[in-house]
C-alpha cells in the first residue's frame, strides 16, 4: 500500500492487520507504529522495486510470512470491535438492526442489544462508557481501563445508538398493539 508521507491512518491497514495478513507498506506514521516488531514490512516511498523485492521475499519464505501474519493477528486482538471505540460499536449496532429489519430474525435484534449494552458496561472490562452524570461517552477501552476522554464523536455515537434502540422498541410496542 503506497500512501503519501503526511497520511496518518489507513482503514485498509487496520483491516489487514486484524485479519492477520502479511503487510507491506510505505513508512507513513500509522504504518510505522502498527507494523513495528515484525508485524509487517516497511519499504521506502516511491520505490516499486523495493515493494516487489519484499513481496518476492515473503512469497519465498513461508516461515517468515507466517510469523509476520501471526504477530499482526495477535497484536490486533486488542482492536476488535468490543475493545475499541463507540463509533465502531454504533456502526455494528446499526448493521445488526438493518439485518433484523431485512430478515426479522430475533438473533439480529439480540446482537443489536449486545452492541448497545457494550456502552453500559457489558464489555471485556465491565466498565460503562456512557456516563449519565455528564451525558458523555468515553472514547473507548484500553486493555486495562476506559479512556477518560469523552469526545463528541463517542457521545454522539452513544446517542445515535440509544435513539436506534428506542426506535426499535417503540416499533415493537406499536406492532404488538396493532
Amino acid at each position: 500500500m503506497q500512501l503519501p508521507r503526511p497520511h496518518t491512518v489507513s482503514g485498509t491497514l487496520a483491516y489487514a492487520l486484524s485479519a492477520g495478513k502479511a503487510i507491506i507498506s510505505t513508512p507513513y506514521l500509522h504504518a510505522v507504529e502498527l507494523l513495528d516488531e515484525g508485524r509487517g514490512a516497511l519499504v521506502p516511498f516511491d520505490d516499486p522495486e523495493a515493494i516487489a523485492a519484499k513481496t518476492i521475499e515473503l512469497l519465498d519464505n513461508g516461515t517468515a510470512r507466517h510469523a509476520m501474519r501471526k504477530r499482526a493477528y495477535l497484536y490486533a486482538r486488542d482492536m476488535v470491535w468490543n475493545r475499541v471505540a463507540p463509533v465502531e460499536t454504533c456502526a455494528a449496532l446499526s448493521a445488526c438492526l438493518q439485518a433484523y429489519r431485512a430478515t426479522e430474525l430475533d438473533r439480529w435484534r439480540g446482537e443489536a442489544w449486545t452492541a448497545f449494552n457494550w456502552f453500559l458496561g457489558d464489555n471485556d472490562l465491565q466498565i460503562a462508557l456512557y456516563d449519565p452524570t455528564t451525558g458523555g461517552c468515553r472514547d473507548g477501552l484500553h486493555p486495562d481501563r476506559a479512556n477518560e476522554n469523552q469526545g463528541a464523536e463517542s457521545t454522539l455515537s452513544f446517542l445515535m445508538a440509544l435513539l436506534e434502540m428506542r426506535k426499535l422498541e417503540d416499533s415493537r410496542v406499536t406492532n404488538n398493539e396493532s
